[in-house]
């Protein structure tokens, strides 16, 4: 859950949605967006894999729309790779409940920006998520990002997100079906390291 997709030998290396993830890094927020089966997961997997920053990985459930479950399961990431750094953060925790959010967002935020160091959050299958508040601090964490922080959200459909302000302050980055979807030279890529062999030009263009 707390750990991303393994890349296997036979994955095709997307050079250029790496490198558009890679220029675009200073926006707080990357949205990777398309139906299942479209590599969104591998994708920011082997960004991961070559990028020198810190990252967090949280693979989604629909039970994880608590709100107290998903803060949980922030805190304990974030802290898995900057132990005690959120400390006002995590006291709020241990509550029977969670307190309001504007005062949640207010202590994650200010322990976050104490973060020197650059580092990634991604929220993988965000689509499960089903709850108001999750969607409003997200909302809230993308409108006022910490220096250091890139939050990465791995969708089958578009969150309930403020996307069309995200996209006139220039604080979103788009991956969407249609960059997702393979080029010629990554199908022959695919099937070379699948079968062993190399396809004619014709039949490339009609799996294209």
């Amino acid at each position: 859950k707390l750990h991303r997709p393994l890349i296997t030998a036979e994955h095709v290396y997307r050079s250029s949605l790496i490198d558009f993830l890679n220029k675009n890094k200073y926006k707080p927020l990357s949205l990777i967006s398309a139906p299942a089966g479209y590599g969104k997961s591998m994708l920011v997997s082997s960004w991961l894999e070559k990028c020198s920053c810190q990252y967090a990985w949280i693979s989604l459930s629909s039970e994880d729309s608590d709100l107290a479950t998903f803060l949980s399961y922030l805190q304990y990431t974030i802290e898995h790779i900057f132990p005690k750094s959120l400390e006002q953060f995590s006291l709020i925790l241990k509550g029977s409940k969670p307190p309001p959010l504007d005062i949640i967002i207010e202590l994650l935020l200010n322990d976050l920006d104490k973060i020197n160091d650059e580092f990634i959050i991604v929220l993988d299958d965000f689509h499960l998520i089903q709850n108001k508040q999750i969607d409003e601090l997200i909302n809230l964490l993308v409108s006022y990002p910490p220096q250091n922080m890139h939050l990465v959200i791995i969708s089958r459909q578009d969150p309930n997100l403020n996307i069309g302000s995200l996209r006139a302050y220039s604080r979103i980055n788009e991956i969407r079906t249609k960059e997702l979807r393979f080029k010629r030279k990554e199908i022959s890529e695919l099937i070379e390291k699948l079968l062993h062999i190399e396809i004619k030009e014709e039949v490339l263009e009609h799996l294209f």
